[in-house]
């Protein structure tokens, strides 16, 4: 249940549509290598927001199937072969 639910969001730049950057760990300068604008990881994540938030919508639409064919199929288990109770 709930298996991968990572999802890769790739971060674009906002003047060049360029997807490659040069960043140091614990930095928050960013550089696009495409077109060299310079920016912050904030700034970044903020531009590019409504991909993120694709992203999340996906997983969670993802997430809530996988549960409720999980639950459909442990509730057909625990039922099975009880006459009295049926699960369509």
């Amino acid at each position: 249940m709930l298996n991968n639910l990572e999802v890769d969001v790739k971060m674009m730049c906002p003047v060049c549509k360029g997807t490659d950057f040069n960043f140091k760990e614990n930095k928050e300068d960013i550089t696009c290598t495409k077109c060299g604008r310079k920016t912050t990881k904030s700034d970044l994540i903020r531009d590019n927001q409504r991909f993120i938030d694709s992203a999340n919508t996906k997983m969670k639409e993802k997430a809530v199937k996988e549960v409720t064919q999980e639950f459909e199929k442990m509730m057909k288990n625990a039922f099975k072969g009880n006459k009295n109770i049926t699960l369509r």
